[in-house]
């Protein structure tokens, strides 16, 4: 069975090399890629100047008689493959399947390929275990950080992580600016989420010691759900539609912010206590970095737009983008990228989001003295309520 590690080391890069499968072409690659190592013996070839001669007074009438009386060589029989089970083919296929009806750049790839490079490698799987690293040999040919195959092991150890998770942080910061800092939310509890409600109450107790502006840092926020984080700055953000999905289909999905509730289409996703900041539509700036990713993407998107908004920072980490997930009969799950972030000017994202003013990364500490926070600091003060 021709395994993920074998095809990934013979082939190179698999990426640019898709075609690398035949015998003929491992061994062409072979031949052609993999040098002697430089303290390998010489080759030598077999002539009659490099024949050892007879010895211990054996003649080569004696040598030939000698073999001529022994039995002939005998090669042993070939291993025979084998086949793949119906219960391994059927689930690789339903994989396959999932990835080729949802991803986002589905019609721009050649599927009957990957298909033959997946069952392929998958030769001889039995069970449907045996299939996870052709799954994952199948997804990297995507080229898509976003699209991921999950083990049932991998979710019960996401669900591990999730316990005990960072609340949002707020402080006050000089000139009347409202610190916010995301963390990253991996898992939504229920509709009525802690995360939600503690970041609300972040931002009412701030706003209630009078700010004028506010600092959202996402810097430090991997992603994880979306709709609790857009329930923390809701307040902040305003009311009404502040983003969209779309498929490959054209379909969108709108995302709003309403009466403490973030919603997909009319669907409510999170409920957080109704709050509204005493300065409607203040000044704010989102500080990002290259650890910003997925659902804090989201949040960055929903701000792109919004009047008295300008971002700091680096470039986000380049997943701005929504994955479906796809549960599979033994409870693995193939998370597959159908639709991209837009913000509300309908301008579409994929791949890093770069910020208004580029800033040196430094180390987050959300003081006056962090310079990505600085730097946010003396753009507020030249806005409307905070400094003129």
């Amino acid at each position: 069975m021709l395994r993920l590690s074998r095809l990934l080391i013979i082939c190179g890069l698999l990426l640019l090399l898709p075609s690398c499968s035949s015998s003929t072409e491992l061994a062409q690659v072979t031949a052609s890629t993999v040098p002697l190592p430089s303290s390998a013996p010489p080759l030598v070839q077999a002539t009659a100047s490099t024949r050892t001669p007879a010895s211990h007074g054996e003649s080569d009438a004696d040598l030939m008689a000698t073999l001529m009386a022994a039995p002939p060589a005998t090669t042993p029989p070939a291993e025979t493959p084998v086949a793949m089970s119906s219960v391994a083919r059927t689930y690789l296929t339903s994989t396959l399947d999932d990835m080729q009806q949802h991803y986002i750049l589905s019609r721009s790839l050649d599927w009957s390929e990957i298909r033959r490079l997946a069952f392929s490698d998958a030769a001889g799987a039995r069970v449907p275990a045996d299939t996870y690293s052709t799954s994952r040999l199948a997804l990297s040919l995507l080229h898509d950080p976003h699209s991921r195959f999950l083990t049932p092991d991998d979710l019960k150890q996401q669900q591990e992580m999730a316990t005990n998770q960072p609340a949002p942080y707020g402080t006050r910061l000089p000139g009347a600016v409202g610190y916010l800092s995301l963390p990253t939310h991996l898992f939504v509890s229920s509709t009525h989420d802690p995360y939600a409600e503690q970041g609300v109450a972040a931002v009412k107790m701030l706003d209630q010691q009078g700010v004028c502006g506010w600092i959202i840092d996402l810097r430090n926020d991997n992603g994880g759900a979306v709709w609790p984080m857009l329930d923390v700055v809701g307040p902040i953000l305003g009311e009404g539609q502040v983003g969209t999905f779309i498929d490959m289909a054209g379909n969108k999905s709108i995302w709003s912010y309403r009466h403490g509730q973030a919603l997909l289409d009319d669907q409510v996703l999170s409920q957080a206590p109704v709050y509204e900041v005493h300065h409607p539509v203040p000044p704010v700036a989102v500080l990002t970095g290259d650890m910003t990713a997925s659902a804090a993407e989201a949040i960055v998107v929903a701000f792109r737009g919004r009047p008295h908004t300008r971002s700091f920072g680096q470039p986000t980490a380049g997943v701005p983008t929504a994955p479906g997930y796809y549960t599979l009969s033994d409870g693995a799950q193939v998370a597959v990228t159908e639709a991209l972030d837009v913000d509300r000017s309908g301008q579409s994202y994929m791949g890093p989001i770069t910020p208004d003013e580029a800033v040196p990364p430094a180390v987050v500490t959300g003081r006056a003295d962090d310079p990505v926070v600085a730097a946010a600091l003396r753009w507020l003060a030249t806005q409307p309520g905070c400094g003129r």
